[in-house]
């Protein structure tokens, strides 16, 4: 773990005459805030989780993984996420600027209506920008698979930035490693912002359009507080059914959000599409 952690200051310039503190833990690595005098601002470096995963590889392919879509995002001047700073082929560091500001999900809950309007339309603009880096990345196809508001920070000059695309996984690759852990997932009343085939992740159906759903479950919860889905129904055939049932709720109640003159129609359309249960009917309108 040092020896990363020396590598990635090396790398930047930074062994000496800077502070350097813990700060979090992913999925795939432990997080660093670093206090530099060569930037105005602090950075972020992540390095591998040894002691979550002992597989080294597994952690460093996940470090590499998000570097890269990092760096993707940065070199399309986009301006969605962190800028990434530098980082190592062998995925030992990525370092990357440190996003400040709030989690969206802490924002949308304390906004009013009006507010909450115009995030919306933030959000619109964010998912636009993050969805061709992703889906159609230039060393893979990505799905980025956990697109939820705690994921995404809402800065002090009023800008959105994605902070976390840990948990993206090649399109390629969008089958369930572990049977017993998807099957958990499925009919427990979590994982509100995931469809049927990703709760299951079957591999026929699963790809970049879990991102479409879970962009219209953020949009839903923006425009209402609340989540169009429950996952509370574990049985398959049950839970379709279900879910058909309470797409046409939700269709209703953003029509009746577009009468009132709250999103345009292009707006109403994206959302409507994107929250398809069937992933054959999903589909995200730029």
């Amino acid at each position: 773990m040092q020896s990363s952690l020396q590598k990635a200051l090396k790398q930047i310039d930074e062994e000496k005459n800077s502070t350097v503190v813990l700060d979090n833990y992913g999925g795939q690595g432990l997080i660093f805030k670093l206090y530099s005098n060569k930037y105005a601002f602090p950075l972020l470096i992540k390095i591998p989780f040894y002691t979550r995963h002992p597989s080294e590889l597994i952690a460093e392919h996940g470090i590499l993984k998000e570097a890269r879509i990092a760096d993707a995002l940065t070199k399309s001047g986009a301006d969605v996420a962190p800028k990434l700073i530098a980082f190592d082929e062998s995925g030992l560091y990525l370092v990357r600027e440190y996003a400040t500001g709030e989690e969206l999900s802490t924002v949308l809950d304390r906004s009013d209506e009006a507010k909450r309007d115009q995030l919306l339309v933030k959000e619109y603009d964010l998912v636009k920008k993050l969805f061709p880096v992703f889906h159609n990345n230039k060393q893979e196809n990505y799905a980025i698979r956990d697109l939820k508001p705690k994921n995404i920070i809402y800065t002090a000059d009023d800008k959105l930035y994605m902070i976390d695309c840990g948990s993206c996984r090649p399109e390629a690759q969008m089958i369930s490693r572990d049977r017993e852990r998807a099957i958990k997932r499925f009919g427990n009343g979590k994982y509100l912002h995931w469809p049927i085939e990703q709760l299951i992740e079957d591999a026929t159906v699963c790809d970049r359009r879990v991102d479409y759903f879970a962009w219209g479950v953020m949009a839903y919860y923006t425009l209402f507080l609340e989540r169009p889905y429950a996952n509370d129904i574990a049985d398959i055939e049950k839970a379709k059914s279900e879910y058909t049932r309470r797409y046409y709720i939700a269709c209703e109640r953003i029509n009746e959000a577009h009468s009132m003159g709250r999103l345009s129609e292009q707006l109403k359309e994206n959302i409507i599409w994107s929250l398809h249960p069937d992933p054959n009917q999903r589909q995200f309108i730029v």
